[in-house]
């Protein structure tokens, strides 16, 4: 007998791979086909110094995301270890308890963010000299701020879609936004230039796909299993989901503050050479965002069945990851320059020394990715939380350092220093520390009415 949400195969057999890099593939060329596209509609809209503030904009959106995001990671591990471990309701009773807490997410979330963008002199952070006014950014900030905060149910069950290997759904749900967005782009950049309608525009086509997912998710199980509540289990959501939006938070609200060391230092004209490189440098972390959510379900599930994935193997995903990653970002440096030129109608020049330095970010942040989805445990999110915390605080202060002698690219190397050396870090922790490896978020133990009912596929 099984469940409707028994493991279906293998996550990290060659079909859903072949599946996920497929479908991703096509994500991320829409992503780029559109982002190319739109870039001369958008610096002919805003202007140069109006574009440099959507790239700040943008900028933000992951580190506003972050609740849900957190929310997405938690779902994805304990729904994957409820379906390594065999048992009946336990996905709908932790799923539950999931939604339980996003909605107290949302709220706290917004009341937070939303008031903050009118408090904050981000004008004056930003460099000042722009063409759009004070209150129109505040604005911008808070509509953005608002519409990532209702994404944290939707976060939840994108998490449970992975958690499925249903990747290739929400891969081919972002990549439909993406292309509406720029189909609005193109025609809205005829009648307006307004600043807010733009960073709305550009929030709703990075978020679009949370709304969705609830529409798309089913939790399986007795009604019962759902309905009920069980304090140590909402404890443990808690923890996972707290533990894993803090410890993307780190890498996050560094990538984030990039623009705001280098507009200062740089100005406003700099921010917008920054971002189209930005998008450029996509490429060279194309393979981990592919695989990375299929092998964390992966290694969570075999947690939950009692077989943790071994360090060698880990370690040398991360060497594989790693490569393709610079093999991509290589053809990037080579031709990149005239890319750029060609996408601007040459009103930017950039050069090969800011795409290698994001082309040796994204080889150790593609490394460090595969290392930390690997070490998803509750133990391990805690030591991920501490090493990212003390690395970004470095990377931060060697931001500031590196972009008074090397421009815009020096937050880049800073980025790939830090990211390289917590990588080396983590594999050191890992070998010292193998419980990291195999400890589960919600034992089944804590479900007194959970039956097992059918053995996994691993």
């Amino acid at each position: 007998m099984t469940t409707p949400n028994a493991p279906s195969g293998n996550l990290m057999s060659r079909r859903r791979i072949v599946a996920s890099l497929a479908s991703f593939g096509g994500t991320q060329g829409t992503i780029a086909v559109c982002s190319f596209v739109r870039l001369p509609f958008l610096i002919h809209a805003l202007g140069e110094s109006g574009f440099g503030l959507n790239v700040v904009i943008s900028g933000l959106i992951p580190v506003l995301l972050t609740p849900p995001v957190g929310l997405r990671l938690s779902a994805r591990t304990i729904v994957s270890e409820a379906m390594g471990s065999a048992t009946s309701g336990a996905e709908a009773s932790r799923m539950a308890s999931v939604r339980r807490l996003a909605l107290r997410v949302a709220v706290i979330q917004a009341a937070v963010t939303i008031p903050l963008a009118f408090l904050l002199p981000l004008h004056t952070w930003l460099g000042g000299g722009t063409s759009v006014g004070p209150h129109e950014l505040g604005l911008s900030f808070a509509v953005t701020a608002a519409l990532c905060a209702i994404c944290a149910r939707g976060g939840a069950d994108v998490g449970a879609l992975e958690a499925h290997g249903r990747v290739v759904v929400v891969n081919v749900l972002i990549a439909v936004q993406t292309a509406v967005g720029v189909v609005v782009i193109l025609v809205a950049s005829r009648f307006t230039s307004s600043f807010l309608f733009y960073a709305t525009l550009n929030t709703l086509t990075s978020t679009a796909h949370y709304y969705v997912a609830p529409l798309i998710y089913r939790s399986p199980g007795r009604r019962s299993a759902r309905r009920e509540r069980d304090e140590a289990l909402d404890q443990a959501v808690r923890r996972s989901s707290f533990l894993g939006a803090t410890q993307s938070a780190a890498p996050l609200a560094t990538r984030a503050l990039d623009p705001f060391v280098i507009g200062p230092i740089q100005g406003a004209n700099a921010l917008a050479v920054y971002g189209l490189a930005q998008r450029l440098s996509m490429v060279t972390t194309f393979v981990p965002q592919a695989v990375v959510p299929l092998f964390a379900a992966h290694t969570a599930r075999r947690r939950g069945a009692g077989s943790p994935e071994t360090l060698r193997r880990i370690t040398v995903a991360c060497l594989l990851v790693g490569g393709l990653a610079a093999a991509s970002g290589g053809v990037l440096v080579v031709v990149g320059p005239r890319l750029a030129s060609f996408l601007t109608r040459h009103e930017f020049t950039l050069s090969r020394g800011v795409l290698l330095a994001f082309l040796l970010s994204g080889v150790a942040q593609s490394a460090l990715i595969v290392v930390s989805a690997a070490a998803s445990s509750p133990t391990g999110l805690m030591v991920g939380l501490r090493l990212d915390s003390a690395f970004s605080a470095a990377n931060i202060a060697l931001s500031v350092i590196l972009c008074f002698h090397l421009g815009i690219a020096g937050p880049v190397y800073a980025s790939a220093v830090c990211n390289g050396a917590e990588w080396l870090v983590w594999l050191g922790v890992l070998h010292r520390r193998p419980r990291l490896l195999t400890d589960v978020h919600a034992p089944v133990a804590l479900l007194d009415w959970a039956e097992p009912v059918y053995e996994p596929d691993l």
